[in-house]
């Protein structure tokens, strides 16, 4: 998941990328560039996954569904941040916690992520 990826003063994109088949899916939403702070988690009930994000880990919003198709053992999460402008930055990806809950079909993967902008 790409943290933010900056695009001028005024806003930056939240991402994700989910890779399904062999074809990967980028979805963005626009934020507030003055947000330093984010938390993801991803909650599945099968082949269905949510994933949110909130800016203070305590209301979380919707980022996007996607629906993994065919059968799998595990899943490979991770996130990341970029920028398209020709700078660099600094980021610390912080308090990670993977946690598998339920049974069948009521399985949750949460991933709960702070991560901080300097």
């Amino acid at each position: 998941m790409d943290l933010k990826e900056i695009m001028g003063t005024a806003y930056s994109r939240l991402g994700s990328v989910v890779t399904n088949l062999g074809y990967s899916d980028w979805a963005t939403i626009d934020i507030n560039s003055k947000i330093n702070k984010m938390w993801y988690r991803i909650q599945s009930k099968k082949n269905d996954f949510i994933i949110e994000y909130s800016d203070d880990g305590i209301s979380w919003k919707q980022l996007r569904i996607a629906h993994l198709h065919g059968k799998f053992n595990e899943l490979n999460v991770g996130i990341y941040a970029c920028s398209p402008m020709d700078s660099t930055f600094d980021v610390v990806f912080d308090s990670y916690l993977l946690e598998k809950k339920g049974k069948s079909d009521q399985e949750n993967l949460k991933i709960f992520k702070e991560v901080k902008l300097k």
